[in-house]
Protein backbone atom coordinates (compact mmCIF):
# COMPACT_ATOMS: atom_id res chain seq x y z
CA UNK A 1 0.00 0.00 0.00
CA UNK A 2 1.11 3.60 -0.71
CA UNK A 3 1.59 6.37 2.20
CA UNK A 4 -1.45 8.22 0.12
CA UNK A 5 -3.69 4.98 0.56
CA UNK A 6 -2.31 4.97 4.06
CA UNK A 7 -3.18 8.28 5.04
CA UNK A 8 -6.26 8.00 3.50
CA UNK A 9 -7.85 4.75 4.96
CA UNK A 10 -6.48 6.14 8.45
CA UNK A 11 -8.68 9.18 8.03
CA UNK A 12 -11.52 7.08 7.46
CA UNK A 13 -10.75 4.95 10.29
CA UNK A 14 -10.46 8.03 12.45
CA UNK A 15 -14.20 9.09 11.50
CA UNK A 16 -15.52 5.44 11.94
CA UNK A 17 -14.28 5.81 15.32
CA UNK A 18 -15.39 9.09 16.31
CA UNK A 19 -18.37 8.10 14.79
CA UNK A 20 -18.70 4.86 17.28
CA UNK A 21 -17.59 6.89 20.54
CA UNK A 22 -20.69 9.45 19.88
CA UNK A 23 -22.88 6.18 19.46
CA UNK A 24 -21.29 4.85 22.75
CA UNK A 25 -21.66 7.63 24.80
CA UNK A 26 -24.01 10.25 23.57
CA UNK A 27 -26.83 8.12 21.91
CA UNK A 28 -29.69 6.08 23.80
CA UNK A 29 -28.30 2.96 23.13
CA UNK A 30 -24.75 2.07 24.60
CA UNK A 31 -22.76 -0.94 24.35
CA UNK A 32 -21.40 -2.82 27.18
CA UNK A 33 -18.70 -0.72 29.51
CA UNK A 34 -15.92 -3.09 28.73
CA UNK A 35 -16.54 -2.02 24.83
CA UNK A 36 -16.94 1.56 25.63
CA UNK A 37 -13.42 1.17 27.45
CA UNK A 38 -12.38 -0.79 24.26
CA UNK A 39 -13.69 2.06 21.59
CA UNK A 40 -11.51 4.58 23.59
CA UNK A 41 -8.68 2.72 23.65
CA UNK A 42 -8.50 2.06 19.91
CA UNK A 43 -9.86 5.68 18.98
CA UNK A 44 -6.67 6.76 20.82
CA UNK A 45 -4.49 4.81 19.03
CA UNK A 46 -5.55 5.72 15.85
CA UNK A 47 -6.13 9.46 15.95
CA UNK A 48 -3.21 10.08 17.87
CA UNK A 49 -0.60 8.56 15.66
CA UNK A 50 -0.97 8.10 11.83
CA UNK A 51 2.28 7.15 11.66
CA UNK A 52 1.94 3.63 13.04
CA UNK A 53 0.77 2.03 9.76
CA UNK A 54 3.35 4.49 7.43
CA UNK A 55 7.50 4.37 7.62
CA UNK A 56 8.99 6.90 9.06
CA UNK A 57 7.92 10.15 7.30
CA UNK A 58 9.55 13.94 7.83
CA UNK A 59 7.13 16.62 7.37
CA UNK A 60 8.23 20.08 6.08
CA UNK A 61 6.00 22.86 5.55
CA UNK A 62 7.73 25.58 2.91
CA UNK A 63 6.58 28.99 1.40
CA UNK A 64 6.66 32.74 1.25
CA UNK A 65 5.53 35.40 3.07
CA UNK A 66 1.40 35.70 1.96
CA UNK A 67 0.75 39.27 2.76
CA UNK A 68 0.06 40.66 -0.82
CA UNK A 69 2.29 44.53 -0.01
CA UNK A 70 5.60 42.69 1.53
CA UNK A 71 9.02 43.50 -0.54
CA UNK A 72 9.35 40.14 0.22
CA UNK A 73 7.00 38.26 -2.53
CA UNK A 74 9.18 36.14 -5.84
CA UNK A 75 9.85 38.36 -9.00
CA UNK A 76 11.21 37.79 -11.95
CA UNK A 77 14.23 39.43 -13.22
CA UNK A 78 12.26 42.88 -14.08
CA UNK A 79 10.44 43.14 -10.53
CA UNK A 80 7.33 41.35 -11.75
CA UNK A 81 5.91 39.12 -9.33
CA UNK A 82 5.94 35.51 -10.08
CA UNK A 83 2.57 34.40 -11.96
CA UNK A 84 0.24 31.97 -9.53
CA UNK A 85 -1.77 31.67 -13.25
CA UNK A 86 -5.27 31.63 -13.93
CA UNK A 87 -6.72 29.70 -11.91
CA UNK A 88 -6.40 27.42 -8.54
CA UNK A 89 -3.54 25.24 -8.43
CA UNK A 90 -1.20 23.96 -11.24
CA UNK A 91 -0.44 26.49 -13.72
CA UNK A 92 1.34 29.31 -11.69
CA UNK A 93 5.08 29.62 -12.02
CA UNK A 94 7.40 26.49 -11.22
CA UNK A 95 9.01 26.19 -7.47
CA UNK A 96 11.12 23.65 -6.33
CA UNK A 97 12.00 22.29 -3.02
CA UNK A 98 15.42 20.36 -2.79
CA UNK A 99 18.92 20.18 -2.32
CA UNK A 100 22.82 20.07 -4.02
CA UNK A 101 24.48 17.39 -4.11
CA UNK A 102 27.72 18.57 -2.84
CA UNK A 103 25.72 21.41 -0.23
CA UNK A 104 27.08 21.71 3.45
CA UNK A 105 26.52 24.70 5.55
CA UNK A 106 29.31 26.88 4.47
CA UNK A 107 28.66 26.22 0.35
CA UNK A 108 24.64 25.16 0.55
CA UNK A 109 24.45 26.00 -3.39
CA UNK A 110 27.75 23.56 -4.32
CA UNK A 111 27.02 20.55 -6.81
CA UNK A 112 23.89 19.15 -8.86
CA UNK A 113 20.88 20.65 -8.35
CA UNK A 114 18.34 17.68 -6.83
CA UNK A 115 14.25 18.34 -6.70
CA UNK A 116 12.76 16.96 -3.51
CA UNK A 117 8.96 17.92 -5.84
CA UNK A 118 8.20 18.31 -9.14
CA UNK A 119 4.53 19.45 -9.70
CA UNK A 120 4.16 22.61 -7.20
CA UNK A 121 3.73 26.13 -8.43
CA UNK A 122 3.50 29.93 -7.54
CA UNK A 123 -0.19 30.26 -6.01
CA UNK A 124 -0.97 27.00 -4.36
CA UNK A 125 -2.94 26.09 -1.69
CA UNK A 126 -4.11 23.31 0.36
CA UNK A 127 -7.68 24.75 -0.12
CA UNK A 128 -7.32 24.90 -4.28
CA UNK A 129 -8.35 28.77 -3.94
CA UNK A 130 -4.89 29.87 -4.25
CA UNK A 131 -2.62 32.16 -3.54
CA UNK A 132 -1.57 35.60 -5.42
CA UNK A 133 1.40 36.07 -7.63
CA UNK A 134 4.33 35.63 -5.38
CA UNK A 135 3.95 33.32 -2.88
CA UNK A 136 2.37 29.75 -2.17
CA UNK A 137 2.91 27.48 1.12
CA UNK A 138 3.42 23.39 0.94
CA UNK A 139 3.05 20.97 3.50
CA UNK A 140 5.17 17.99 2.40
CA UNK A 141 5.50 14.55 3.76
CA UNK A 142 8.74 12.45 2.68
CA UNK A 143 8.48 8.20 3.94
CA UNK A 144 11.84 6.50 4.44
CA UNK A 145 13.12 3.95 1.73
CA UNK A 146 10.14 5.49 -0.76
CA UNK A 147 10.26 7.86 -3.68
CA UNK A 148 6.55 8.82 -2.75
CA UNK A 149 6.28 12.35 -2.05
CA UNK A 150 2.56 12.97 -0.53
CA UNK A 151 1.86 17.16 -0.86
CA UNK A 152 -0.91 19.12 0.87
CA UNK A 153 -1.51 15.59 3.11
CA UNK A 154 -4.84 15.40 4.34
CA UNK A 155 -5.97 18.64 2.76
CA UNK A 156 -8.60 18.95 0.42
CA UNK A 157 -6.05 19.37 -2.58
CA UNK A 158 -3.87 16.79 -1.47
CA UNK A 159 -1.65 14.32 -4.37
CA UNK A 160 1.40 12.87 -4.78
CA UNK A 161 4.09 12.22 -6.90
CA UNK A 162 7.15 9.91 -7.39
CA UNK A 163 10.83 11.17 -7.43
CA UNK A 164 12.98 9.53 -9.65
CA UNK A 165 14.85 7.96 -6.41
CA UNK A 166 14.40 6.82 -3.28
CA UNK A 167 14.48 8.99 0.31
CA UNK A 168 16.46 7.06 2.48
CA UNK A 169 18.13 7.38 6.02
CA UNK A 170 21.39 8.17 3.69
CA UNK A 171 20.02 10.42 0.80
CA UNK A 172 19.66 13.17 1.37
CA UNK A 173 22.19 13.31 4.45
CA UNK A 174 21.29 14.55 7.97
CA UNK A 175 22.63 17.80 7.79
CA UNK A 176 22.29 18.91 4.12
CA UNK A 177 20.98 22.52 3.82
CA UNK A 178 17.68 22.24 2.27
CA UNK A 179 16.43 24.90 -0.81
CA UNK A 180 13.27 26.38 -2.22
CA UNK A 181 13.71 27.19 -5.86
CA UNK A 182 11.39 29.46 -8.20
CA UNK A 183 11.65 29.75 -11.91
CA UNK A 184 10.18 32.53 -14.07
CA UNK A 185 7.56 30.03 -16.10
CA UNK A 186 5.73 27.05 -15.54
CA UNK A 187 8.37 24.89 -17.40
CA UNK A 188 12.46 24.86 -16.76
CA UNK A 189 13.13 25.12 -20.39
CA UNK A 190 14.50 28.53 -20.57
CA UNK A 191 13.00 29.53 -17.32
CA UNK A 192 15.49 31.94 -15.15
CA UNK A 193 15.32 31.12 -11.68
CA UNK A 194 17.22 32.19 -8.30
CA UNK A 195 17.41 29.43 -5.05
CA UNK A 196 17.27 30.21 -1.21
CA UNK A 197 18.31 29.09 2.07
CA UNK A 198 18.39 29.38 5.27
CA UNK A 199 20.57 29.11 8.35
CA UNK A 200 18.76 26.21 9.72
CA UNK A 201 16.96 25.17 6.66
CA UNK A 202 18.94 21.18 7.75
CA UNK A 203 17.51 17.88 6.49
CA UNK A 204 16.82 15.60 9.57
CA UNK A 205 17.17 12.38 10.45
CA UNK A 206 14.26 10.51 10.78
CA UNK A 207 12.12 9.57 13.39
CA UNK A 208 13.65 5.96 14.95
CA UNK A 209 10.66 5.22 17.31
CA UNK A 210 11.89 6.50 19.99
CA UNK A 211 11.51 10.52 19.59
CA UNK A 212 8.00 12.04 18.05
CA UNK A 213 8.52 13.43 14.69
CA UNK A 214 8.03 17.23 14.53
CA UNK A 215 7.16 19.55 11.40
CA UNK A 216 9.77 22.15 9.60
CA UNK A 217 8.29 25.06 8.71
CA UNK A 218 10.90 27.01 6.21
CA UNK A 219 9.98 30.32 4.50
CA UNK A 220 11.57 32.90 2.33
CA UNK A 221 11.84 35.81 4.05
CA UNK A 222 14.47 38.92 4.95
CA UNK A 223 15.69 39.68 8.47
CA UNK A 224 16.08 36.82 11.78
CA UNK A 225 12.98 34.71 12.59
CA UNK A 226 10.97 36.18 15.32
CA UNK A 227 11.58 34.91 18.42
CA UNK A 228 8.44 32.25 19.20
CA UNK A 229 8.04 31.62 15.89
CA UNK A 230 7.60 28.33 14.13
CA UNK A 231 9.36 29.32 11.09
CA UNK A 232 12.64 28.82 10.40
CA UNK A 233 13.32 32.41 8.18
CA UNK A 234 15.59 31.94 5.19
CA UNK A 235 17.17 34.84 2.34
CA UNK A 236 20.32 33.30 1.30
CA UNK A 237 20.11 33.41 -2.00
CA UNK A 238 22.49 31.58 -4.90
CA UNK A 239 22.51 34.83 -6.63
CA UNK A 240 22.42 36.63 -3.70
CA UNK A 241 23.21 40.29 -4.81
CA UNK A 242 21.34 42.94 -2.93
CA UNK A 243 19.30 43.93 -6.00
CA UNK A 244 18.39 40.42 -7.09
CA UNK A 245 17.52 38.37 -3.70
CA UNK A 246 14.11 37.43 -4.09
CA UNK A 247 14.28 37.72 -7.87
CA UNK A 248 14.79 35.06 -10.83
CA UNK A 249 18.17 36.52 -12.09
CA UNK A 250 20.32 33.04 -13.27
CA UNK A 251 20.25 31.74 -16.22
CA UNK A 252 20.40 27.86 -16.92
CA UNK A 253 23.60 26.81 -18.99
CA UNK A 254 22.98 23.53 -21.12
CA UNK A 255 25.83 21.13 -21.95
CA UNK A 256 26.26 20.83 -26.06
CA UNK A 257 28.99 17.95 -26.99
CA UNK A 258 29.62 17.08 -30.51
CA UNK A 259 30.68 13.40 -31.38
CA UNK A 260 31.05 11.33 -34.02
CA UNK A 261 28.64 8.49 -34.35
CA UNK A 262 30.86 5.53 -33.35
CA UNK A 263 28.42 3.29 -35.67
CA UNK A 264 29.20 4.95 -38.73
CA UNK A 265 31.26 2.96 -41.23
CA UNK A 266 32.91 6.29 -42.46
CA UNK A 267 35.90 8.95 -40.86
CA UNK A 268 35.90 12.71 -40.72
CA UNK A 269 36.47 15.31 -37.95
CA UNK A 270 34.02 17.47 -36.58
CA UNK A 271 34.45 21.00 -34.72
CA UNK A 272 34.23 19.41 -31.38
CA UNK A 273 36.18 22.80 -30.25
CA UNK A 274 32.20 24.03 -29.55
CA UNK A 275 32.07 21.87 -27.19
CA UNK A 276 30.80 23.41 -23.85
CA UNK A 277 27.96 24.97 -21.74
CA UNK A 278 25.42 27.78 -23.86
CA UNK A 279 22.24 29.22 -22.52
CA UNK A 280 18.77 28.60 -23.66
CA UNK A 281 18.31 29.66 -27.40
CA UNK A 282 21.78 30.04 -27.97
CA UNK A 283 22.84 29.37 -31.83
CA UNK A 284 25.63 27.44 -32.29
CA UNK A 285 27.72 26.65 -36.01
CA UNK A 286 28.64 23.40 -36.06
CA UNK A 287 31.06 21.69 -38.95
CA UNK A 288 31.63 18.37 -40.30
CA UNK A 289 34.53 16.90 -42.62
CA UNK A 290 34.52 13.78 -44.06
CA UNK A 291 38.37 12.54 -44.71
CA UNK A 292 39.23 10.86 -47.97
CA UNK A 293 36.98 8.11 -48.90
CA UNK A 294 34.10 8.86 -46.83
CA UNK A 295 31.38 10.98 -47.38
CA UNK A 296 29.23 13.02 -44.30
CA UNK A 297 25.50 11.60 -43.98
CA UNK A 298 23.76 13.40 -41.43
CA UNK A 299 23.61 15.09 -37.76
CA UNK A 300 21.51 13.19 -35.18
CA UNK A 301 20.26 15.53 -32.14
CA UNK A 302 17.36 18.20 -31.43
CA UNK A 303 17.40 21.83 -32.85
CA UNK A 304 19.12 21.49 -35.85
CA UNK A 305 19.22 23.72 -38.69
CA UNK A 306 19.22 21.43 -41.64
CA UNK A 307 20.71 18.02 -40.35
CA UNK A 308 21.70 16.55 -43.60
CA UNK A 309 24.11 19.56 -43.97
CA UNK A 310 27.76 19.01 -43.12
CA UNK A 311 27.74 22.96 -42.16
CA UNK A 312 24.92 24.03 -40.08
CA UNK A 313 23.80 25.45 -36.66
CA UNK A 314 21.62 24.30 -33.71
CA UNK A 315 19.75 26.27 -31.57
CA UNK A 316 20.17 25.20 -27.74
CA UNK A 317 17.20 23.38 -26.11
CA UNK A 318 18.33 21.67 -23.18
CA UNK A 319 21.73 19.51 -22.52
CA UNK A 320 22.17 17.25 -25.19
CA UNK A 321 25.24 15.44 -27.42
CA UNK A 322 25.19 15.56 -30.98
CA UNK A 323 26.54 13.06 -33.52
CA UNK A 324 27.14 13.17 -36.90
CA UNK A 325 27.30 10.35 -39.15
CA UNK A 326 30.30 9.28 -41.60
CA UNK A 327 29.96 6.90 -44.45
CA UNK A 328 32.19 5.27 -47.12
CA UNK A 329 32.12 6.74 -50.28
CA UNK A 330 31.11 3.69 -52.44
CA UNK A 331 33.04 2.91 -55.71
CA UNK A 332 31.56 0.77 -58.29
CA UNK A 333 33.77 -2.16 -59.70
CA UNK A 334 33.04 -3.21 -63.29
CA UNK A 335 34.20 -6.14 -64.59
CA UNK A 336 34.46 -7.42 -68.51
CA UNK A 337 35.69 -10.58 -70.30
CA UNK A 338 38.51 -9.64 -73.56
CA UNK A 339 38.03 -13.35 -75.10
CA UNK A 340 35.48 -16.16 -74.78
CA UNK A 341 34.29 -16.22 -70.66
CA UNK A 342 32.13 -15.04 -68.14
CA UNK A 343 33.51 -13.07 -65.06
CA UNK A 344 31.76 -12.86 -61.86
CA UNK A 345 32.37 -10.37 -58.50
CA UNK A 346 31.64 -6.72 -59.67
CA UNK A 347 29.21 -4.32 -58.01
CA UNK A 348 29.27 -1.63 -55.37
CA UNK A 349 31.86 -1.38 -52.55
CA UNK A 350 33.47 0.90 -50.19
CA UNK A 351 37.44 1.70 -49.98
CA UNK A 352 39.66 -0.78 -48.35
CA UNK A 353 37.05 -3.64 -49.24
CA UNK A 354 38.66 -7.10 -50.04
CA UNK A 355 36.37 -8.99 -52.38
CA UNK A 356 37.26 -12.40 -54.44
CA UNK A 357 36.21 -11.96 -58.46
CA UNK A 358 36.20 -15.43 -61.02
CA UNK A 359 37.01 -15.56 -64.38
CA UNK A 360 35.13 -18.81 -66.29
CA UNK A 361 36.57 -19.61 -69.57
CA UNK A 362 34.43 -20.99 -72.15
CA UNK A 363 35.16 -24.33 -73.85
CA UNK A 364 37.94 -24.74 -75.88
CA UNK A 365 39.49 -21.52 -74.02
CA UNK A 366 41.88 -20.59 -71.14
CA UNK A 367 42.65 -17.99 -68.64
CA UNK A 368 45.39 -15.72 -69.66
CA UNK A 369 45.57 -13.23 -66.58
CA UNK A 370 43.46 -10.24 -64.76
CA UNK A 371 44.18 -6.55 -66.14
CA UNK A 372 42.96 -3.13 -64.92
CA UNK A 373 44.06 0.64 -65.64
CA UNK A 374 47.74 1.61 -64.75
CA UNK A 375 48.06 -0.85 -62.01
CA UNK A 376 49.86 -3.80 -64.07
CA UNK A 377 48.31 -7.98 -63.99
CA UNK A 378 47.67 -10.77 -61.77
CA UNK A 379 47.81 -14.45 -63.43
CA UNK A 380 45.03 -16.02 -61.28
CA UNK A 381 41.71 -16.79 -62.20
CA UNK A 382 40.27 -16.47 -58.84
CA UNK A 383 41.81 -13.10 -57.19
CA UNK A 384 41.57 -10.71 -54.08
CA UNK A 385 41.84 -7.05 -55.01
CA UNK A 386 40.96 -4.04 -52.99
CA UNK A 387 39.08 -0.84 -54.52
CA UNK A 388 39.32 1.51 -56.43
CA UNK A 389 40.06 0.18 -60.04
CA UNK A 390 38.75 -1.68 -63.00
CA UNK A 391 39.04 -5.33 -64.12
CA UNK A 392 39.67 -6.68 -67.21
CA UNK A 393 40.22 -10.69 -67.10
CA UNK A 394 42.65 -11.45 -70.90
Amino acid sequence: MTNKVISNLVQKLKGRIFFLINKNFFNSINYSPKLNFLVVLVSCFFCCSQTIFAAPQITIVWGTVTSSNSPDLLKDANGNRLSAGVRGNGDGDLVELGYFSAGSTSDPFSGQWTPLTQQTYVGDSSSGYGFNDGMFVFTTNFYKNSNEVIVYPTEPKQFSENLNFAITASNPPAGTPICIRFYDSPNKGGARYNTVTGENWLWPSFPDGSSIPSNLYFKIASGDTPNGSTWRYGNLFEDNAAENRFKTTKSPLYEINLEINPDGKGTGTISDEINGSYTWGQTISITATPQEHSYFVQWVGNGISDPWSAETSLVVTGDQVVYAEFDKEPYFLDLSANGLGQVTGDGLFAHGDFLTIFAYPDQGQSFSHWEWENNGSVFSENSTVSFPFKQTPL
